[in-house]
């Protein structure tokens, strides 16, 4: 192939580089990314499932839920925005500045998480942590003789994952009316039924489908891990972040109240606790008003019952939702799907920075670049012939008829696919009637081999035996015997001086391996180039083998 018939990417315009290939450049990686793309579109699809099966078990996360408020009577804000907390000053049970103090209150909070048990939380075992798993508990446990300042572990076990008939209790342990308790062995409950147990009365209840969220996980699990915290630390957990503000809308006469609840608890439990605290502050802030009365108790928690419908000082405008700003789940995919196609980027640009090895035609530097003359593919599916087109290397170095030839086939650094090379192209040049003599030079480390043809040579290479007249008459001698007969020193790592600019070379052939060849032993040779100007660069080509 000549040099005019070189593919694309082997062009002799390429441009020339200022390190000449010192180091991969983000270009290069780039075009590896091309030349190699099925490999990084196999890592992106792996890592996007990778990112998909992440989504689907992952711990939920920290979401914000929150609900709008609005009073029912009219009332004109000071303020078109303000911030408001427990000391805010209660006017009037219409006013939505009372309304939102009551709201913001220890008992509004505790008393709606009674109503839905937010001390009792469901658990279950991922390969990515314990999960949240209230969204989806096929039953609902409760204790009865439990304190509020009581603490317990057990773990239930279902004899089916979404329609268990009964549920085996364990693993007692924690403090159960003020005293610390172990208890390990079992207790049989059936659905709907209460059973006495070590810790007091147990109710498994089956919980409505209705209720469920069908988020992030699948009904799959037969045991579940079951704690009872204290009140106290349950509500500091929900109601720490928890923020209400108000804010003069267009409703006529109007101010609407935001309530949110920033936690990584279940969306299910949150949105219940949201809701339950409207029902709750409700019936407070008319309850609150009779405290002067002595309706309330010592501890100043509400007493009484729940006011006339429709005689509430606010109204709940819509359902408590969550704020969802970006969708987690398709960020984590999408972030997978990334990683996937930087990480193998990132290891193969390590990799080659550590390796130093040349991949494309267009990190070779300019000046052999500009001497390029063949692309020799190797096969690379197994077959006892490497190289099995060999024709137009074996026209470039034969000889014309009746003459000889003296030619260097060399190697920035040693390579196996240098030896089958020459091995093959010497046996090609004799199929086709040109009688090949191959010299071996080697290095005084190098082992040499255990089984040589007769036209195989070897001589371990010496200071100064290139141009000593012993090498001049050895080399005669195979000239003499030989139509061509090729040179091949050892890997050019150290001092290529010796053996490149022999001036009874009639061509010098460096074979860059894709692959194979080192960055830094290609700048030895190019160095050693740019500092012999006197050298004819033409008798220099390069055959790139990819």
């Amino acid at each position: 192939m000549t040099q005019s018939s070189l593919p694309n990417r082997a062009v002799n315009d390429q441009p020339s580089y200022l390190d000449e290939g010192s180091r991969p450049t983000f270009s290069q990686i780039l075009r590896l990314i091309l030349k190699q793309w099925y490999w990084f579109v196999l890592s992106v699809a792996l890592f996007v499932v990778l990112g998909k099966v992440i989504a689907d078990h992952r711990p939920l996360g920290r979401q914000t839920y929150y609900m709008h408020l609005s009073s029912r009577q009219p009332h004109e804000l000071t303020n078109p925005i303000m911030q408001l907390s427990d000391s805010t000053l209660k006017t009037s049970p219409w006013t939505p500045e009372y309304i939102a103090a009551l709201l913001s209150t220890t008992t509004a909070v505790e008393e709606a998480g009674k109503r839905i048990d937010f001390q009792v939380n469901y658990w279950v075992k991922t390969p990515f942590g314990m999960r949240d798993y209230y969204n989806q508990t096929p039953i609902i446990v409760r204790f009865g003789n439990l304190l509020p300042t009581d603490k317990l572990d057990c773990i239930a076990r279902l004899d089916d994952p979404v329609h268990p008939k009964q549920v085996t209790m364990s693993a007692f342990s924690g403090v159960v009316q003020g005293q610390p308790l172990y208890e390990s062995y079992d207790v049989v409950i059936p659905v709907g039924t209460t059973q006495e147990t070590p810790v007091g009365p147990i109710t498994v209840t089956l919980d409505d489908p209705a209720q469920h969220y069908p988020y992030h996980i699948d009904q799959e699990y037969t045991e579940i891990p079951i704690t009872y915290s204290p009140l106290v630390d349950t509500r500091v957990a929900y109601e720490q972040d928890m923020e209400i503000t108000m804010k003069k809308e267009d409703l006529p006469l109007s101010s609407v109240i935001r309530v949110e609840l920033p936690s990584n608890r279940s969306e299910r439990r949150c949105l219940d606790l949201l809701y339950e605290m409207y029902v709750v502050t409700d019936s407070l802030g008319w309850v609150e008003q009779l405290s002067d009365e002595g309706v309330t108790d010592s501890l100043g928690r509400f007493a009484g019952s729940v006011p006339v419908a429709g005689l509430s000082p606010f109204r709940l405008i819509d359902q408590p939702r969550v704020l969802r700003e970006t969708q987690p789940d398709l960020f984590i995919i999408a972030g997978m799907g990334l990683l996937g196609l930087l990480l193998p980027l990132l290891l193969m640009y390590i990799y080659w920075a550590i390796q130093g090895v040349i991949y494309y035609v267009s990190e070779l530097p300019s000046l052999l670049r500009r001497r390029l003359r063949l692309d020799l593919q190797r096969d690379r599916k197994g077959k006892n012939a490497l190289y099995p087109n060999l024709e137009e290397l074996c026209s470039l170095v034969t000889p014309p008829q009746g003459e000889s030839r003296t030619i260097q086939l060399a190697t920035p650094n040693r390579t196996k696919y240098h030896d089958q090379l020459i091995a093959e192209l010497q046996q090609a040049l004799q199929q086709r009637g040109v009688s090949c003599a191959v010299w071996h030079l080697d290095l005084a480390e190098q082992k040499a081999a255990s089984k040589t043809p007769s036209d195989v040579y070897h001589s371990t290479l010496t200071p100064g035996l290139v141009g000593s007249t012993a090498f001049q008459q050895q080399l005669k001698q195979l000239q003499t015997q030989h139509q061509l007969t090729i040179i091949a020193p050892p890997a050019l790592t150290k001092d290529p001086t010796a053996y490149l600019l022999s001036s009874i070379l009639e061509q010098s052939l460096y074979c860059i391996y894709r692959g194979s060849t080192r960055v830094r032993a290609i700048k030895r040779v190019v160095h050693q180039l740019q500092i012999r100007q006197q050298l004819d660069r033409s008798r220099i080509e390069t055959l790139w083998i990819e």
